[in-house]
């Protein structure tokens, strides 16, 4: 997926939005690795129900 992601902002100039879809258990894990092998992209954590998300 980050090997994707690279190729797509490198190779074809599409920044994105891109939406990566994981349990909640390695949620964590992933922001991590993605900011480390990709430093330049930013990374923000979608989840809850759509109250939840409308409250915050």
């Amino acid at each position: 997926v980050m090997a994707l992601i690279a190729y797509l902002i490198e190779k074809k100039n599409c920044f994105g939005p891109h939406l990566i879809i994981v349990p909640n258990a390695v949620m964590v894990n992933w922001k991590s690795e993605l900011c480390k092998w990709l430093p330049g992209v930013r990374c923000v954590y979608y989840v809850g129900s759509r109250e939840e998300r409308a409250r915050k």
